[in-house]
Order: structure tokens, then sequence, then C-alpha cells
């Protein structure tokens, strides 16, 4: 089953929380762009140490390419009112545009998402 991980999965891996990720990080995980961006900007990154650490995490992971049928998707999931952030629409509609269930512990943000499926 191949897996879009959520920020919110990566951020606690950080923290010491698994969560399961180390179960999957052979099953080809994949981030979205937005991912890269949101772990990159967390607070916790506050040394040149803890900053390479993580960018060297993410080589554990596909990072999907973003595209104009994503851009759509993710305009329809924010115009139906069904995700209101832009960042996690498109996290979203990455994972509708590339058949891949979610892996996140913010169900919340997304259970509105007509399509989506979760990872556990």
């Amino acid at each position: 089953m191949q897996v879009l991980v959520d920020t919110d999965i990566l951020i606690a891996y950080t923290k010491g929380r698994d969560f399961g990720l180390n179960s999957i990080l052979t099953k080809d995980p994949c981030i979205c762009p937005v991912t890269v961006s949101e772990f990159l900007n967390d607070k916790f990154l506050n040394s040149e140490f803890k900053y390479k650490q993580s960018v060297e995490m993410l080589d554990n992971f596909r990072v999907l390419d973003i595209n104009r049928s994503i851009g759509e998707i993710a305009g329809a999931i924010l115009r139906k009112g069904e995700c209101p952030h832009l960042g996690d629409s498109i996290i979203g509609a990455t994972a509708l545009f590339y058949n891949l269930s979610l892996f996140t512990n913010n169900k919340k943000h997304f259970k509105k998402i007509t399509g989506i499926k979760f990872y556990r």
C-alpha cells in the first residue's frame, strides 16, 4: 500500500513519537513539497545540526510533483469547503491524484475531503 505522509507525522517522529512511521519506511513512502516546507519550518529546527538531520530524514521519502491537476483538485476542495487550509488542501489533493492513503494524526483536517483514504 502506497502512503502519503502528512507533516504532523514527521514532526512527531523528530520529537520521539513514531506513530508507526518506521514500519512504512521500507514501503516507498511519499510526501509532497508542501510537507517539505511545513516540516522544515518547524521552530524545533533551531540549530544547524537539527536542520541537517531533518533534511537527511527527508531522503527516506519520495517527493511527489505537484501539477495543474493537483492544483485544480485542491481548488475544488477549498471551494466546496472540504478543507479550509491551502496547505492541507494540496496535501489532500496530492493523495487523491496519486491514489494514496494519507498517513496523518490530523484526520479532522482532511475528513471532509470526498474520496480521501486514510492509512490506519
